[in-house]
């Protein structure tokens, strides 16, 4: 993997990787879709086979005009 000296664990102790999301994609409500999951009896694992029309009450868009615009194009 070539001369690399750089060591994860020293920089990341705690082991948390995180990768900042876009800031134009909505935020999704992780709590209140796990309950909706549990409530209905979705294993975790199969969340990301929920329909659009599921996951819609689940995501926050930070520009409510363009998650309807988005709404008119489909």
């Amino acid at each position: 993997m070539g001369n690399n000296d750089w060591d994860w664990d020293d920089n990341f102790p705690d082991g948390v990787f995180a990768v900042p999301r876009n800031p134009d994609e909505p935020k999704v409500k992780i709590r209140k879709l796990v309950d909706w999951c549990k409530a209905n009896g979705i294993p975790p694992s199969e969340i990301h086979c929920l329909p659009k029309e599921v996951m819609e009450q689940f995501l926050v868009y930070p520009n409510e005009d363009r998650a309807k615009d988005e709404e008119k194009q489909d």
